[in-house]
């Protein structure tokens, strides 16, 4: 019993290591999905985006413990069907490469904003420790961003907490204030954007939770890491979209307004912040590489793999120069509409399960 609660929680630090990137862990993502819509209606969405996270992830590491799956990415001929699913086994890992190029530029964004180096030094390190983990292995990709994760959960969570008792101010953060700062919005509307990064964060997942479910020894085991690992990314979300909102007068404008607030907290702290951070753009970077990798070659250890890693890894540094800020604003909402479609395959296949066993 204990060894299985051990690995419900480590598996739930992967999963949680795997969505902390750039965009989350600096601040940009959340107010972009949720902050910029106020109080409310940020609460709002962020209870969309649980409810849509507990039922995808759940299904997912299910399916891939039944099934078995050899090929992550196979996991959309299991939702969508054979041609519409193969198609989407293609089109996913290119969508992945975009986001680790979004991870690489905010590596790059990182460095040079809050410890002066050029910005080619911060997306070189990265491309470096990302790479090399990716051809370490999946299992010991696991091993590494679980325990980072822990460690970059319970840091945001103590901030952010501080943050939301010691310096935050309500007044601006209302819905009546909140559009005077001209922040950048993912959706027009609140429950559309907490659809979208529901969405925009299962089609990332997909395949990670298929290789992640073939590792389960369980059902339960496998439907508590997914209720588990939704529920805890829920709560971190909105304890970063409120401690953002209580500081938004001072923050509007910042790249990454959790490293300001870390500063605001505790004298120094924003520099010891950038570290984690850049943790953090290191534990989604780095899976987001091996599945789109594990497309072109399913073996992690073949050459053909290797190569692979190493040209996207490369490629991604180049592409990796464009503003972080901009990347995120057009990449993320898309990846959230193409997600939508594949959420409703699932949907409908669970549906359909469902009237076979009742008949």
């Amino acid at each position: 019993m204990k060894k299985n609660t051990f690995r419900i929680f480590d598996y739930t630090g992967a999963i949680i290591a795997y969505l902390i990137g750039s965009g989350l862990a600096s601040g940009q993502e959340i107010i972009q999905f949720f902050s910029s819509f106020g109080l409310v209606k940020s609460a709002l969405a962020g209870l969309i985006m649980l409810l849509l996270f507990c039922f995808f992830t759940s299904v997912t590491i299910e399916t891939g413990r039944t099934k078995q799956i050899s090929d992550a990415n196979k996991i959309y001929e299991v939702y969508c069907g054979k041609y519409i699913g193969a198609l989407f086994g293609w089109l996913t890992p290119l969508i992945l490469f975009s986001i680790y190029i979004v991870m690489i530029s905010g590596a790059g964004t990182l460095l040079s904003e809050y410890f002066f180096l050029p910005n080619r030094i911060g997306r070189l390190i990265m491309l470096v420790l990302s790479l090399g983990t990716v051809l370490s292995g999946f299992e010991k990709l696991v091993n590494v961003i679980a325990k980072i994760g822990h460690i970059i959960i319970l840091i945001i969570v103590v901030l952010s907490i501080y943050s939301i008792v010691r310096t935050a101010e309500w007044t601006p953060a209302f819905s009546e204030h909140i559009g005077t700062y001209g922040l950048k919005q993912a959706s027009r509307f609140w429950f559309l954007s907490g659809i979208n990064y529901a969405t925009f964060c299962a089609l990332t997942l997909y395949p990670f939770l298929a290789e992640l479910g073939g590792k389960m020894k369980s059902k339960k085991e496998a439907v508590w890491t997914g209720l588990l690992s939704s529920f805890v990314f829920f709560a971190i979300a909105m304890l970063i979209n409120y401690s953002l909102l209580g500081n938004i007068s001072h923050l509007f404008n910042k790249e990454m307004p959790l490293v300001f607030i870390a500063d605001s907290v505790f004298p120094k702290a924003g520099l010891l912040y950038s570290i984690i951070l850049y943790s953090g753009i290191y534990t989604t970077a780095v899976p987001m590489l091996w599945t789109a990798c594990n497309k072109i070659a399913p073996d992690d250890s073949s050459v053909k793999f290797k190569v692979s890693a190493s040209v996207l890894a490369l490629s991604a540094y180049f592409i990796g120069r464009l503003p972080f800020s901009v990347l995120i604003n057009f990449i993320y909402p898309y990846i959230g509409y193409i997600g939508l479609f594949v959420f409703i395959c699932l949907s409908i296949s669970v549906i359909k399960r469902l009237l076979k066993h009742a008949a």
